[in-house]
């Protein structure tokens, strides 16, 4: 770290709770502070530092933003670099607008909140000498939000949480648990999943999980006393990770702000029920996650946020879910602000490119001899969880757990003899006389 750089403080750190002091003297101590300051600010990508978020309990401020020059629409943000010592804020415009805010206290947090739109500040700059400030936009944000670190109040005490429902079925739905629990932006008030009903290939027990964190598990029963409990909490935003059912229009329509959907691929390829599977089966390059709309139609609504992931090609499914997963939640809680303020409105999908999966079958991880290596190989990835591949050995089948490529041939690491222990290829060797049924070599 360069002997510049002040250390930011991250919350909770009980200094950035603090009130702060009037500057009263401008010597060479105050100037190497500011010059610190800037440093940092810079040093972090922030738009604005305030003194107590580096320990130092003075009424000091940076404020500086230089947008891209390839971004036109962003050149009416900029701000010269500012320095505030000792500033009050003398008049707040009673307009009002809402926009995205982040704080460097607060690294993995951007939300959206509502200030006056413009603002009028008396200060002193770094020499001391007295400026009077009027600004609008971003530059009347940044002035409030530093002037709000300057009396202890934080970008936390600004946000709105949302009375928050999460519907899951599957492990998709695991990382959303956690996230929605801890994160401000969210009051989150129950998950909604179903009872084992036995073996299910996507089933994942979540209550076990729900139940550790104290959050309140509704089990699924039918659609119309679903739709009254959920009504009863009057939700702002029901978040559907991994759910296995289709809503009706009612449900969907419940929530103040929206029914969201974060679904495990770039839609609308892989609609419906398996597309990791149908992602690794097919040997793509790429994987991804979409947050849509919800709409009646499987998979269809409106997206409003993608992200691409590129495979290295030997991605079994439950490292590629949890990959996903964790991916989709992060994604969800990065561009919700955005749709709340308004800047994010969602677009169409391309049906006329709309691609579909099916639900696996316990049959579909059958290595055919029509299949080429790659296709078994595809097949012992996609179906580690279940159906699991298999083959046979003589009339005995054999589950294929792990494998790999070694040019051109498939090679097994792994496996499981019906009715046996997983044991190593080579002890299978040792143990059994007769060959697995698997594809030639390339």
């Amino acid at each position: 770290m360069n002997s510049n750089t002040m250390e930011i403080l991250i919350d909770p750190n009980p200094v950035l709770r603090m009130s702060t002091e009037p500057v009263n003297s401008f010597n060479a101590e105050l100037q190497e502070i500011v010059d610190r300051m800037i440093f940092t600010m810079r040093q972090a990508n922030g738009v604005g530092l305030a003194a107590p978020q580096v320990g130092i309990l003075s009424n000091i401020i940076t404020i500086e933003y230089q947008p891209d020059k390839n971004d036109p629409e962003e050149a009416e943000n900029a701000i010269p670099l500012t320095v505030l010592i000792n500033p009050k804020i003398s008049n707040l415009s009673e307009e009002k607008c809402y926009m995205v805010e982040g704080c460097l206290s607060f690294p993995e947090i951007i939300t959206s909140i509502e200030r006056p739109k413009t603002v009028t500040v008396n200060a002193l700059d770094r020499w001391g000498k007295k400026i009077t400030i009027q600004a609008s936009g971003l530059f009347a944000r940044v002035i409030q939000h530093e002037c709000d670190h300057l009396i202890g109040i934080l970008l936390s005490d600004h946000i709105k949480p949302l009375r928050t429902v999460l519907l899951s079925n599957m492990e998709l739905g695991l990382p959303a648990l956690s996230v929605l629990k801890e994160h401000p932006q969210f009051d989150f008030q129950a998950l909604v999943t179903s009872r084992n009903r036995g073996h299910r290939d996507d089933f994942f027990d979540l209550s076990k999980t729900a139940s550790d964190l104290k959050i309140k598990t509704i089990f699924w029963e039918n659609d119309d006393k679903i739709r009254k409990q959920i009504a009863e909490i009057k939700p702002d935003i029901i978040i559907v990770a991994g759910f296995g059912k289709i809503l009706k229009k009612e449900l969907i329509d419940l929530p103040k702000v929206a029914c969201l959907n974060i679904h495990p691929s770039i839609l609308p390829k892989y609609r419906g029920p398996a597309p990791i599977q149908a992602t690794i089966l097919n040997g793509d390059k790429t994987a991804g996650v979409s947050i849509i709309k919800m709409s009646e139609a499987v998979d269809a609504g409106p997206v409003l946020g993608q992200i691409e992931l590129k495979l290295r090609g030997n991605e079994y499914y439950s490292e590629l879910l949890k990959t996903l997963s964790e991916l989709g939640i992060d994604l969800l809680i990065d561009i919700l602000p955005y749709y709340l303020n308004g800047d994010l409105s969602p677009e169409p999908q391309d049906e006329s490119k709309a691609t579909f999966t099916k639900q696996i079958k316990r049959e579909d991880g059958e290595i055919l001899k029509s299949d080429t290596v790659n296709k078994a190989y595809n097949k012992i990835r996609a179906f580690r969880k279940w159906p699991k591949a298999y083959t046979y050995c003589g009339k005995r089948r054999v589950i294929l757990l792990a494998a790999h490529l070694d040019q051109g041939k498939l090679v097994i690491d792994q496996l499981q003899p019906e009715g046996k222990k997983s044991i190593t290829f080579k002890e299978f060797s040792c143990g059994y006389k007769e060959k697995l049924r698997l594809p030639k070599p390339n």
